[in-house]
C-alpha cells in the first residue's frame, strides 16, 4: 500500500494551515520592512547631525525618506549643510539620494532658530531670516519656523 502524507503532520501539505501560516510569515516580513523604513526615516536628521555618510546610504537603502524631518521639522539635508557644509558626505549622500536641494539653503540660519538661551541674539536674527524668505524657502521651513516659535 502507497503510503500517504498526513496533511497535519507534513509541512510540505497545501493545506489551509500552512496555506495561513504562510501567509501570517508574509505578513510578519511586511511589518518588519515597514518598521525597518521607519526606524530608518526617523535616524536620517540624527545620521545627518553625524556626518555620518555611510549609515544615511544605509538608512536610506533601508527605505528611509532623503527628505525625513525631525520633531522640529528640520531635514537631515538641512543638518548635513548647516553642520557640516552644503558639500559634506552626508549632504552627497542625501543629494545622491534624491532629497530636495533646496533643503541645504539657510541651512545655517533654519538650525540656529534652535540655538539655546545663552544665544538668543542668534536665535532672534535667525528666526528674523526664516521668516523674511521668500515663498519657496519658507514654504519648505515652515514646519521648523513655526517649532521654532513654539520653543
Amino acid at each position: 500500500a502507497a503510503l500517504r502524507a498526513d496533511p497535519e503532520r507534513d509541512p510540505t501539505s497545501d493545506s489551509a494551515g500552512l496555506q495561513a501560516v504562510r501567509r501570517r510569515v508574509s505578513a510578519l516580513g511586511a511589518a518588519a520592512r515597514m518598521l525597518r523604513k521607519e526606524v530608518a526615516t526617523q535616524l536620517l536628521p540624527l545620521l545627518a547631525q553625524a556626518n555620518a555618510a555611510d549609515g544615511l546610504r544605509e538608512a536610506i537603502a533601508a527605505g528611509a525618506d532623503p527628505d525625513a524631518a525631525d520633531v522640529r521639522h528640520v531635514r537631515a539635508l538641512t543638518y548635513a549643510a548647516a553642520q557640516h557644509g552644503p558639500f559634506s558626505e552626508a549632504a552627497a549622500a542625501l543629494l545622491a539620494a534624491g532629497a530636495d536641494r533646496h533643503a541645504s539653503d539657510r541651512a545655517p540660519e533654519v538650525v540656529a532658530m534652535f540655538a539655546p538661551a545663552s544665544r538668543a541674539e542668534d536665535r532672534t536674527r535667525a528666526l528674523l531670516l526664516v521668516r523674511s524668505l521668500g515663498p519657496p524657502l519658507k514654504a519648505l521651513y515652515s514646519g521648523a519656523l513655526a517649532a521654532a516659535e513654539d520653543e
